[in-house]
């Protein structure tokens, strides 16, 4: 709602939240995508603040290519055994986080949302 740079610096620091409540490192690079760049992707939303739909598949698709890379890159290991790397990273973190976009997706179509966003909106000086 408030354009990229803020919706980056917001993912970012959600990101980081994560990391203290769950944290599971195996590598610094892993670390920097499965948290700092994984959530700061979502603030790519911030482009598409006057289509919410569109806005919710960039920011999905962006926080999923930083965990589908980084599934390739270090949890390789967990596919089953035959199973190419590349494909089980995109099954685990197409599941995962293309269902928390449809989700997303779904929600920005409700009534109470759009008009809650109407308000703020009204609200909130934005710089559009």
């Amino acid at each position: 709602m408030f354009g990229p740079l803020p919706g980056i610096i917001a993912g970012f620091a959600f990101g980081m939240l994560r990391l203290m409540q769950d944290p599971y490192i195996i590598h610094w690079a892993q670390f920097l995508l499965d948290y700092p760049l994984a959530y700061g992707a979502l603030g790519l939303a911030g482009f598409y603040r006057k289509n919410l739909s569109i806005a919710c598949i960039l920011a999905g698709f962006g926080r999923f290519l930083m965990s589908f890379l980084s599934g390739v890159l270090f949890f390789g290991i967990y596919a089953p055994e035959g199973m190419n790397v590349w494909l089980y990273s995109l099954i685990v973190n197409g599941i995962g986080i293309g269902g928390n976009t449809l989700i997303c997706i779904v929600i920005t179509f409700l009534p109470q949302i759009q008009s809650a966003i109407r308000q703020i909106q009204k609200t909130v000086p934005i710089d559009r």
